[in-house]
């Protein structure tokens, strides 16, 4: 009869043996796996390796740009990788403009400058939540 420690190990092994042929994101440490490909943080966004070429293959503003770069890659198909790159400067730019106009209004005295920078603000998280979810169409389907 086997151990308790044997039997979880033979099982660990089993899912990690069928995990490797689907497009799963599986958290390890301070990085995110699919397939081949690795999603790590860094001061400068997310940078997407390639495990198997030791390759970087992008760096990104946001997670979720670099988990769909990582899916698409994982799955044979590097071509969107261009197209997610624009989207998540999109996203980029979007999301400083809203730094920028947060900071308006916490900082202003002007009831003018502070309501068209709310309206302003709305206006681009409202366009960052598009483009993330856009983003999530290449990762969910």
């Amino acid at each position: 009869m086997k151990d308790r420690k044997t039997i979880a190990k033979e099982i660990l092994k089993l899912i990690d043996k069928e995990t490797d042929k689907l497009c799963v994101p599986i958290q390890q440490g301070n990085s995110v796996r699919i397939k081949h490909m690795v999603v790590r943080e860094s001061r400068y966004g997310f940078l997407v390796y390639n495990i198997l070429t030791h390759e970087q293959m992008a760096r990104t503003f946001s997670k979720t740009a670099a988990l769909a770069i990582a899916k698409s890659h994982a799955e044979g198909d590097p071509c969107r990788t261009a197209h997610i790159l624009k989207i998540d400067e999109k996203i980029q730019q979007k999301y400083n403009d809203c730094v920028f106009f947060k900071h308006t209004i916490y900082f202003t005295e002007d009831h003018n400058r502070k309501s068209a920078a709310e309206i302003r603000y709305e206006v681009a998280w409202d366009d960052v939540l598009t483009l993330r979810s856009e983003l999530d169409h290449y990762i969910f389907d």
